[in-house]
């Protein structure tokens, strides 16, 4: 791979820029996933691990067999009540999901399934995933997410533990309110079985020699696609049980 692109795109993340396809240049995920490694240090603090596209008609839409994963920008997720700032962000995005605390380090090379996950998670919790989209304009291409991180830029967090039972049943029913305007009520609105999600990215990164540590966050999928926001207010993403997230955008 070129060293100029791996410039070119940490380049990109620092100042904000559009964001470059590599459609044609990188269409392999593992040569993805290699640069995804190589511009790490110019993500900063990390926080945890992400998955996406996990719904099916996106995984066709962008030409995947499985979904694709990232990092959590951030020295720590922030706490449900936060204010943000739509001027720090080139185009700022949410979405909201449920999310995994690492309770105990997965060491690389470990394999996890839905009933061995429970032993290494602490919780799970309500999260919105905070994203820069940053102008995004191109067709959906597997590869160009994965060199841009999925354009994650951090992760607000609930404290809260879910009932784990009733994530893995579907037994829930789920509210995202936007300024003030319903875009998501039902039952069973996750993309993935948040423990298959889960597993599915702590895998991949102890697959490649990594261990997954106690604190981290792991995002399991989005309830809603990409949400581009323009309008000031308040956003809530809860359940009928009482658990919720919340954060506040101002200009």
């Amino acid at each position: 791979m070129s060293d100029d692109l791996v410039q070119d795109l940490a380049d990109d993340i620092a100042f904000g820029r559009d964001v470059r396809s590599v459609a044609g240049v990188v269409d392999d995920l593992g040569q993805a996933y290699d640069i995804q490694d190589q511009l790490r240090p110019h993500l900063g603090a990390t926080c945890g691990r992400k998955i996406a596209a996990n719904a099916p008609a996106l995984m066709q839409a962008a030409g995947l067999d499985a979904p694709i994963v990232g990092m959590i920008t951030g020295r720590a997720a922030r706490a449900s009540g936060v204010e943000l700032r739509l001027s720090e962000y080139a185009q700022l995005a949410l979405e909201p999901e449920f999310a995994a605390v690492i309770g105990t380090d997965v060491p690389m090379g470990t394999v996890l399934d839905a009933a061995s996950l429970r032993n290494y998670v602490g919780r799970f919790c309500m999260a919105f995933e905070v994203l820069d989209k940053r102008n995004d304009v191109h067709a959906m291409h597997g590869p160009t997410f994965v060199v841009n991180n999925v354009f994650n830029a951090g992760v607000v967090l609930d404290d809260a533990p879910l009932d784990v039972n009733a994530l893995e049943q579907g037994a829930y029913f789920a509210n995202f309110t936007a300024a003030g305007d319903v875009i998501v009520s039902g039952e069973n609105t996750a993309p993935q079985n948040p423990i298959a999600a889960c597993a599915f990215v702590v895998n991949h990164f102890t697959a490649r020699g990594e261990t997954v540590r106690a604190g981290e966050v792991i995002l399991c999928g989005a309830h809603h696609p990409p949400m581009v926001i323009e309008a000031e207010g308040k956003y809530v993403f809860a359940l009928s049980s009482g658990e919720e997230v919340s954060l506040s955008i101002s200009a």
